[in-house]
């Protein structure tokens, strides 16, 4: 029984932060702020990509993950990005530098979009 209301509870504070996610997504996009979620640990969310990390775009259950965040917020799939936390590593990884980085420029490009287009909206 306690195991039950630890779930019941569990799910109702993952409603509340999905309602709450929503909500300053739906406040972002009226600002015309772009937003851009980062999937994370995705190396432990799926063993095919825990095995290697170059796996991480053929993954069903990343891509699955991906169109799911994308629905629930109502962002294009393109700017959910998959990325993998370096948590103990003490070598760097190319393949996890790879995913880091080119979320980080795409993330700068869409704040250089958002200047360009807050800068000439207001001339």
């Amino acid at each position: 029984m306690g195991q039950e209301g630890g779930r019941r509870q569990t799910r109702m504070a993952g409603q509340g932060r999905q309602a709450e996610t929503t909500r300053e997504a739906g406040q972002a996009e009226q600002e015309d702020v772009p937003l851009m979620v980062l999937l994370t640990k995705v190396d432990k969310a799926c063993p095919l990509v825990g095995e290697d990390l170059k796996n991480v775009y053929r993954s069903c259950y990343i891509k699955d993950l991906i169109y799911k965040v994308s629905d629930c917020l109502g962002i294009p799939v393109s700017q959910v990005l998959p990325v993998k936390n370096y948590d103990h590593e003490n070598v760097l990884d190319t393949c996890c530098d790879v995913l880091l980085l080119s979320a980080m420029q795409q993330m700068l490009n869409f704040a250089d979009n958002y200047f360009d287009n807050f800068n000439n909206g207001t001339e």
